[in-house]
């Protein structure tokens, strides 16, 4: 059984923070650093997990919102296509209740 969303989404926007920290040191260029490629590579990995989940609970799908908002900067001018997949992983859900 595979983690709950919740705790993948948190997962996730701790590497996201602490990439963003990384980045921030003195010295580091964005992905040069190897605490930052290390932090990246977290992202993905949570990202993966995140991407194949299915959405079974509604608090699955709040983490799914969630990561849709956060990764998509929905909230930026410059909001990125959000993956099709975590749409339809919560369309699917949103069907069936």
């Amino acid at each position: 059984m595979s983690a709950p969303l919740s705790a993948l989404d948190t997962a996730w926007l701790h590497a996201r923070d602490a990439f963003g920290a990384a980045a921030l040191k003195p010295g580091a260029s964005e992905f040069d650093t190897p605490e930052s490629k290390f932090w990246i590579s977290e992202m993905d990995r949570f990202q993966d997990m995140i991407e194949v989940a299915e959405v079974r609970t509604q608090e699955d799908a709040a983490a799914m919102i969630k990561f849709i908002w956060t990764d998509a900067n929905a909230d930026g001018e410059n909001c990125p296509q959000v993956r099709k997949s975590v749409l339809s992983a919560v369309k699917e859900w949103a069907a069936k209740h």
